[in-house]
């Protein structure tokens, strides 16, 4: 499974994560996950670079670079265009796969089950089990079904660090580009 995490090298006033701040993001975030998905036979092939998160002409629309097509991207900012903790969605021009984690308001533990989570790994399991590629239903029931779904991560994550496999996060990786196919014949080079 590829994740690309980006830096954002917007924050800081334009300094970028500090060190403090990045290495907390990759013990507290980065290495749980990587150690809580394995749970569910899925290993992180974590690559990182720095790249930026602007905000569109529209104020609201995230504009990043450092995106790559055959990864998963994780950015590491010090907001999300929702002003909450993690966001996952698809980037509108390129499609490409996209979560957001606000390291200031990121969440490192699942004691708060069922609250809250761990944010990289909610985000994550929002993408592995396709989520931004579905359609939202506006009003009402929209959010009715968002809440929900919130509770059916946090349940995904919760299970996985109680050391459960979660067999529905391969299963909705496997159409996924950034995917490892199930199959190992998949891998072999074709004659």
């Amino acid at each position: 499974m590829k994740v690309n995490v980006i830096y954002d090298q917007t924050i800081n006033k334009g300094q970028g994560l500090s060190t403090e701040q990045m290495d907390a993001f990759k013990k507290e975030q980065l290495a749980k996950a990587q150690k809580e998905f394995g749970t569910s036979n899925i290993q992180l092939q974590v690559t990182e670079t720095y790249g930026r998160y602007d905000v569109g002409k529209d104020g609201v629309t995230p504009v990043i670079t450092g995106l790559r097509s055959d990864s998963l991207n994780l950015v590491v900012s010090n907001g999300t265009p929702t002003n909450t903790a993690g966001v996952s969605y698809l980037d509108p021009s390129t499609r490409d796969p996209v979560s957001i984690v606000n390291i200031n308001d990121a969440v490192s533990t699942n004691l708060f089950y069922p609250l809250v989570t761990n944010t990289t790994e909610h985000e994550l399991v929002h993408q592995f089990l396709g989520d931004p590629y579905s359609q939202r239903v506006e009003g009402l029931w929209g959010n009715v079904q968002a809440f929900i779904r919130e509770g059916v991560i946090d349940t995904v994550v919760k299970g996985q660090s109680l050391g459960i496999s979660q067999g529905s996060l391969r299963q909705g990786l496997e159409p996924r580009r950034y995917a490892v196919p199930l199959n190992p014949e998949a891998n072999k080079p074709k004659q």
